[in-house]
């Protein structure tokens, strides 16, 4: 927890930089505020990671949800090049080839078959 807060303390660095411009006394207010998250008695991390924890679960979602349809998308294209790459050059595989990709093929088939299982079991 104490580390989550450190990190974003100091990627948050920039913004401090932008204030002290105009503030003054913005570097002590980051020396200040520095040592009440590292210092163990003042619990600064603790009350700091509580206030933002629902922001990071907010954005640990949509994180998520994005990874979930970058993948897709991505399997989808490979997926799609594949079958493709494999209509231009299906006349020009060996026999041992063509065994081959059809042992593959019915692999990556009882790979999806399991997963849509799962997950109409979980739904």
């Amino acid at each position: 927890m104490k580390w989550i807060v450190i990190i974003l303390f100091y990627q948050t660095s920039f913004i401090w930089s932008i204030f002290s411009w105009i503030l003054p006394a913005m570097p002590a207010a980051k020396l200040g505020l520095g040592v009440w998250i590292m210092l163990p008695q003042s619990h600064g991390e603790f009350h700091l990671y509580h206030g933002i924890l629902n922001y990071l679960l907010i954005v640990e979602k949509k994180v998520l949800t994005l990874r979930c349809e970058y993948s897709s998308k991505v399997v989808g294209f490979i997926f799609n090049l594949a079958i493709g790459s494999l209509r231009f050059m299906v006349n020009y595989l060996t026999e041992e080839c063509v065994l081959e990709v059809n042992e593959k093929t019915e692999e990556m088939f009882a790979i999806i078959q399991e997963e849509v299982e799962t997950r109409s079991q979980n739904a």
